[in-house]
């Protein structure tokens, strides 16, 4: 199954990232594109640029030493740990002198930090990060600077990584897109991990960037427009933090910041997930005991958050799939990982089917399908059905425009038709013979309807609906004549009824999307 990836932010919890993406490739998942906010960047520019899962084992858990990526190795680190802690300690007259005597002997550091914004510069983290891209790519090893059109040129996957413009207030996306604020992949990769405090942010334009997790932690809409076109699946990685049990320990007032910062960091996209359509998302809970700045965590249990992501990952896809391998390795499987549960579809297929009996009793012999986009969305293949188990048509694609469901897709609007004529001239609706000797003899009358997504909110414009996209076709057919079936009259004006039965079941599948 072709996917979009979208890897959250965790800072050293990465390497439970690189472990997610050898969980989906165990299960036949290839992944087109890659995003990703803060230590997520650095695994999405990893994997876009080559790197395999394995490898990235051996890079996340062993290679990226994090405090190596400090200018003073994490010396720092210490000291202003314990400078917070000298201030909240204080319980006395003296205790209070003393702890300001030490402030004012480190003044000089102090301002420098506050003037640079951060406590380090992340220099060191894009020379690390050019050393992996040159490795793979020795092609681009004396470049003045990297660009995300080189990783293009060299056949990479598409990156996208999101940091936070403090001017703005809002969210940056650096990549493959028009606007981008930077072409330098290193300079976005480093904004997106400028860790508020931390790093130094990213000065470009005069606008400073920073941690990309300030505005979208899992910034599961990156790849939106090209998931409306060639209508794969996004699969969002997002590492959890399980919660202890029970009344929390006091941690202090550092403690207090950290928790801050990190609530900050990834409690805003709960919400947004929800309005994200075709979106599987893979939690992998955390140990609290691991936190996102954890700079001196051991390559061992670096090693056990790459198995968690891994194990995470394999169960999500059992838990959905039962088979995920097989299922992902066929064409209509792959789909139905996509839109949704077999059995919802059939449930409205038979509802759907049973509507049409009762309201017009001529129907005969009726069968219905769902047909979605495939190949990148230029051709439609029956994926849910309802009444054609045996038949010859049950694998029926075609191409996006062609048939009667094809005209209901080029038209956006409900069609009523005949097999008999399109047997008769399959080249006239876009349809070859082979695909014409499909449909089984008997069947007479066909009508389609185009389905549209309707997990989002339309756009209301001057009185007219609009936003809504198309990613399918709701078909029947019959053995009986359109007329004799009542479907049309006899001077082949579709029946009112009939439409609005097809238009309302349409939006019924609309809604039960997965």
């Amino acid at each position: 199954m072709k996917a979009y990836a979208v890897l959250d932010g965790g800072g050293v919890k990465g390497a439970a990232l690189a472990g997610c993406l050898k969980g989906a490739a165990e299960v036949n998942v290839e992944f087109v594109g890659y995003g990703g906010t803060s230590a997520g960047s650095i695994v999405a520019l990893l994997a876009s640029i080559g790197y395999t899962p394995d490898e990235l084992l051996g890079v996340m858990c062993d290679e990226l030493n994090f405090d190596e990526l400090l200018d003073d190795n994490g010396v720092g680190l210490s000291f202003w740990g314990g400078m917070v802690d000298e201030l909240v300690a204080i319980d006395s007259l003296l205790g209070g002198m003393k702890v300001g005597a030490n402030w004012l002997s480190s003044r000089k550091k102090i301002r420098e930090v506050l003037t640079a914004r951060g406590v380090y510069s992340g220099a060191r983290l894009e020379a690390k990060l050019r050393e992996f891209i040159v490795r793979k790519h020795r092609s681009l090893e004396n470049s003045a600077e990297i660009t995300f059109a080189d990783l293009q040129h060299l056949g990479c996957k598409p990156l996208r990584v999101v940091a936070a413009n403090l001017q703005t207030r809002r969210g940056v996306v650096m990549g493959d897109v028009p606007d981008s604020p930077t072409r330098n992949v290193l300079t976005a990769v480093r904004a997106s991990c400028s860790y508020p405090f931390l790093f130094q942010p990213v000065m470009l334009h005069r606008a400073a960037l920073v941690d990309g997790g300030l505005a979208s932690n899992l910034p599961v809409w990156l790849f939106d427009a090209e998931r409306d076109r060639d209508g794969f699946p996004l699969v969002a990685f997002d590492l959890t933090t399980q919660l202890p049990t029970g009344n929390p320990a006091d941690t202090g007032v550092r403690g207090f910041l950290m928790d801050m910062l990190e609530t900050a960091l990834e409690s805003g996209d709960a919400l947004l997930r929800g309005t994200s359509s075709r979106l599987m998302h893979v939690e992998v809970p955390i140990a609290p005991d691991i936190r996102t700045l954890d700079f001196n965590l051991s390559s061992l249990r670096r090693r056990g958050l790459y198995n968690d992501g891994q194990r995470e990952t394999q169960s999500f896809f059992l838990r959905r799939f039962g088979d995920p391998k097989a299922m992902l390795s066929d064409p209509v499987g792959q789909l139905e990982a996509v839109y949704g549960d077999r059995t919802v579809f059939q449930t409205v297929l038979a509802g759907f089917a049973q509507e049409v009996a009762l309201a017009f009793p001529g129907s005969g012999d009726i069968r219905c399908n769902v047909m979605f986009p495939h190949g990148g969305g230029d051709h439609f293949v029956i994926v849910y059905q309802h009444g054609m188990d045996g038949d010859p048509d049950i694998d029926l694609q075609l191409a996006r425009e062609a048939g009667p469901p094809g005209d209901a897709v080029r038209t956006a609007l409900p069609i009523v038709s005949d097999w008999t004529r399109v047997r008769a001239r399959p080249e006239a609706s876009g349809m070859s013979r082979a695909q014409a000797n499909k449909i089984p003899a008997n069947r007479r009358a066909v009508a389609s309807v185009p389905v549209f997504d309707l997990r989002r909110a339309p756009v209301l414009e001057d009185g007219v609906i609009g936003g809504l996209s198309l990613v399918g076709a709701l078909s029947i057919d019959s053995d009986q004549s359109a007329a004799a079936a009542g479907w049309e009259s006899n001077d082949g004006v579709p029946s009112v009824e009939f439409v609005q039965i097809l238009k309302r079941w349409a939006d019924v599948v609309g809604r039960v999307l997965n």
